[in-house]
């Protein structure tokens, strides 16, 4: 009863919308065209997500989160036939956007590509590939990582200083080094690399230390690599995994070394080689493209794009207070460290309660107005006084009480508008000699529902 009063009032209260949303251009020639392996990131200079090349493309693109603006450019980007020929990133000291590929660096003015007269990337035999790149702001690096070039694996590490690119030499050269993606990790204060192997089987991830790369476990963990942004909102990191399998769940965020798979009714397809970048801005993850069939990726190329936001994540408070019974006045809490994650099971308890008899949980959807009355709602005229009502009651749950104290579970729902949507609680307890009604109540508990 409960599940189906708040899949029908969700939206009652919800937070910051959370999830995937699909922002593909209701026409498709309004936006890029079908692609993988395009790089892409956050322009904070001019306020944008900024998308260049891509296999077998040339052209730029910039994403204002209403729509896809295409930049007609005097110096096109080069077309690059090797994965991951590109990597992209912003670079705040200089507050422009420093692009690679072909072995050569571009800068963006905003109108623009830049050809910077340096070669890219010292010590390559031809054109690096399988590469990435990101801003660690805590050591005012930008680092760029290159897997491969025309000989085989490399594993080198670079350091941009606004004009060049120079190499670093580390005792730790990660590996394997296919499909890389790079992103600065809030939680830990480290860049984070990520890379998987040839058969796209397992993720493996590396932070930079400023000198050199470390291996960081992460479990459980993702398969296929993927791509990483930074979310600088909730200071996590973000991935969409590329794992090809088509059981749900993709998506991931990242922080510290503790990862957590989130459950999501609505997700972009499986995909490998996509572009990613997070906007600041509007709090959200910003995904195009890739190609759901490796074997064949210009025949199965994607032309689509989305957008996550994290929101604002589960939480329990609690309001108000309760009144007196027989064993002290009742207390409802989340059980522990229990909170409402979507697809999973929220635990309250309510304490202090007579060692016998029923206890009654009232659920609902507010704690204004419980219909046409107003709430709080004092009980006195009913022969309780000092208790009120806190919480609408659209929703009642007999619980078992064992000697003083009651648990309740609920399976929180996998619905597409639960994230952000918030219920409310309170517990009446049968206590015959606490007043003339033989009723006394806890304190209200808040919960929100999140990833």
């Amino acid at each position: 009863m409960l599940r189906l009063a708040l899949v029908a009032s969700l939206s009652v209260g919800s937070l910051l919308a959370q999830g995937w949303v699909d922002r593909s251009p209701s026409n498709p020639l309004t936006g890029p065209g079908q692609r993988y392996d395009a790089p892409m990131c956050w322009d904070a200079t001019h306020g944008y997500v900024l998308m260049a090349g891509g296999a077998f493309a040339t052209d730029t693109w910039t994403w204002d989160g209403v729509a896809w603006t295409r930049r007609f450019t005097t110096t096109p980007v080069p077309q690059i036939s090797r994965p991951k020929g590109f990597a992209m990133t912003f670079h705040p000291p200089s507050g422009e956007v420093v692009l690679v590929a072909q072995n050569q660096s571009f800068t963006w003015n905003g109108t623009d590509w830049l050809v910077h007269p340096y070669p890219a990337l010292a010590g390559m035999a031809g054109n690096a590939y399988d590469i990435a790149a990101g801003h660690d702001p805590g050591r005012v690096q930008t680092v760029l990582f290159a897997g491969y070039d025309s000989n085989g694996i490399v594993s080198n590490t670079y350091v941009w200083d606004g004009f060049a690119w120079s190499q670093r030499p580390t005792l730790v050269r990660p590996f394997p080094v296919e499909n890389p993606s790079m992103a600065f990790d809030p939680a830990s204060g480290r860049l984070l690399l990520c890379t998987t192997d040839a058969n796209n089987s397992q993720s493996y991830f590396w932070e930079w230390s400023g000198s050199d790369w470390l291996q960081r476990a992460y479990s459980p963990t993702p398969v296929g690599g993927g791509v990483l942004v930074g979310d600088t909102v909730h200071n996590k990191v973000l991935l969409f995994d590329g794992s090809l399998s088509t059981t749900p769940n993709h998506t991931w965020t990242l922080a510290n070394g503790v990862s957590a798979q989130l459950v999501n009714s609505l997700e972009p397809p499986h995909r490998q080689n996509a572009s990613g970048a997070f906007d600041p801005v509007r709090g959200r993850m910003v995904l195009f493209g890739g190609t759901n069939n490796p074997s064949s990726p210009s025949t199965f190329a994607l032309g689509d794009t989305w957008e996550f936001a994290l929101g604002a994540g589960p939480a329990y408070s609690t309001y108000g207070t309760g009144c007196a019974g027989a064993r002290g006045v009742p207390s409802i809490a989340a059980q522990g460290p229990s909170l409402p994650h979507i697809g999973q099971t929220f635990s309250l308890q309510v304490n202090n309660l007579p060692l016998t008899g029923p206890v009654f949980l009232f659920l609902g959807v507010s704690n204004t107005t419980y219909g046409p009355t107003a709430l709080p709602l004092s009980l006195g005229f009913l022969g309780a006084p000092g208790c009120s009502a806190l919480a609408s009651g659209e929703s009642l749950f007999v619980l078992t009480n064992v000697l003083g104290s009651a648990v309740w579970q609920f399976a929180v729902p996998n619905a597409p508008n639960a994230p952000g949507a918030t219920f409310y609680n309170q517990a009446f307890v049968f206590d015959p000699t606490a007043n003339a009604l033989g009723l006394t109540v806890s304190n209200g508990g808040q919960a929100t529902i999140g990833f």
